[in-house]
């Protein structure tokens, strides 16, 4: 039960925290672009295969590239980003 509450007091301050960057300029590395879904990227504060994830839509670049991007909103842990 106290594992539970720490937990869900967590991820209260991790949402709180990704509702306050909406509408932030953020840099992303892309890791993965199919093209067909969106893409999968970090921004500097990501660490890979540990933390969330930056939801591009609408990216053009491949895998591996670097992009400018705006925060438009976030779904659980992960950042939803648009490509500017």
């Amino acid at each position: 039960e106290r594992m539970k509450r720490i937990m869900l007091t967590q991820q209260e301050i991790a949402f709180t925290k990704n509702r306050k960057k909406l509408g932030d300029e953020l840099i992303c590395l892309i890791d993965e672009n199919d093209c067909r879904t969106p893409a999968r990227g970090r921004c500097f504060a990501q660490s890979p295969h540990i933390d969330s994830l930056c939801i591009v839509n609408r990216c053009t670049a491949k895998a591996g590239k670097f992009i400018s991007a705006r925060v438009t909103g976030s779904r659980d842990y992960d950042l939803i980003v648009e490509q500017t």
